[in-house]
């Protein structure tokens, strides 16, 4: 027998946003290095030596000109940037940098502007107009994934409707849906727990855009309730991931060995081999995101918790619900559903 009703899958509204004129380049193939002598990937941190072929790579790339034409290139760029977008107050601040609330200028679009120093942007080699380029990776995980500067809407994440590779940092303007929040915000603005229909509905959703994610071979890395945002204009909410800067490319049955995400986040694969795959690792994190979102806290506080701990579940919640939640933290990732299985969850 199969459970019909969790999750029930809800085809979000679109956002219409107008043609975009950004600083892109096509990206048609990519190929984002990093990986060893054996097939794994390393963390997208430069500390090995596919690393450093990207610093090299960055480094002939902004070189490849004269000193003189370069910085008139990026004070072009500058004052483009500032030509076409106005800058408000801050919305968020972080390790990775800060985020900007602003407007479109010829048409008061609002936007959201990320400031990333260039110290913390990896890169990915691309040749673009015959010559080896360095596109920061979390746009070209952007563009794989449907929500380009030339994309109008996107299923996964708001579009990236510009960027700017700038000295001293990557600037980068999203489309900033009316109405809408973090799930950390959503949830602090609500003074009850969430129903548990309003829980499917958030989560069917998310795993559509998961399965979306997977399907062009991105891996997110760090779902969690800060990555998320909501949109709550009329009818059911909207909610796409957010924050590919810790994003990657895989291949099926790929293992991982460096870095990952948020610690709270983290699988019990990775406390306890230092070791993981895409699939497991997103049902995981979205087991997580379900939990906090059903329980208004987190299911896990350290690594031990995490590799031996089985989390209370509210006893009112559905049979279907319970057993969805449970699946998702399975201890073991081979015996964890694939996303696909998660549409047919047997109840």
């Amino acid at each position: 027998m199969y459970f019909k009703s969790w999750p029930s899958f809800t085809n979000a509204r679109s956002v219409e946003t107008s043609n975009l004129d950004g600083l892109y380049s096509d990206l048609s193939t990519l190929s984002l290095h990093g990986r060893t002598s054996d097939g794994q990937t390393q963390s997208g941190k430069k500390t090995d030596s596919s690393g450093e072929r990207l610093e090299r790579a960055s480094t002939r790339s902004r070189n490849s000109q004269s000193p003189s034409t370069n910085h008139t290139q990026i004070s072009i760029r500058t004052d483009i940037f500032k030509a076409k977008y106005q800058e408000l107050k801050l919305l968020d601040e972080g390790g990775y940098g800060k985020v900007f609330s602003g407007y479109r200028e010829d048409d008061k679009l609002k936007v959201a502007i990320k400031h990333v120093s260039q110290e913390t942007v990896e890169r990915t080699p691309q040749v673009l107009s015959e010559k080896m380029s360095a596109v920061p990776v979390e746009v070209a995980l952007l563009i794989k994934v449907g929500a380009g500067p030339e994309s109008k809407s996107s299923s996964v994440t708001p579009a990236l409707l510009d960027w700017f590779d700038l000295e001293d940092e990557l600037i980068l303007v999203f489309e900033r849906p009316a109405c809408s929040m973090n799930l950390v915000d959503y949830i602090s603005s609500r003074q009850d727990k969430l129903a548990e229909e309003e829980v499917k509905t958030i989560l069917a959703q998310l795993l559509d855009a998961a399965i979306e994610m997977h399907s062009r071979a991105v891996f997110h890395r760090d779902i969690k309730l800060e990555n998320i945002i909501i949109e709550r204009k009329a009818g059911v909410p909207r909610v796409r991931f957010l924050d590919f800067g810790c994003g990657t490319t895989y291949t099926p049955g790929q293992k991982f060995t460096g870095g990952i995400g948020t610690k709270e986040y983290t699988p019990p694969e990775w406390h306890e081999r230092h070791c993981y795959m895409a699939v497991p690792t997103t049902v995981w994190q979205l087991g997580v995101v379900m939990y906090a979102l059903l329980h208004r806290e987190l299911p896990f506080t350290d690594a031990s918790r995490i590799i031996r701990h089985n989390p209370l579940i509210r006893p009112e919640l559905s049979h279907e619900g319970k057993h969805f939640l449970r699946n998702c933290l399975i201890k073991s990732p081979e015996d964890r559903p694939t996303l696909e299985k998660l549409r047919i969850h047997p109840g």
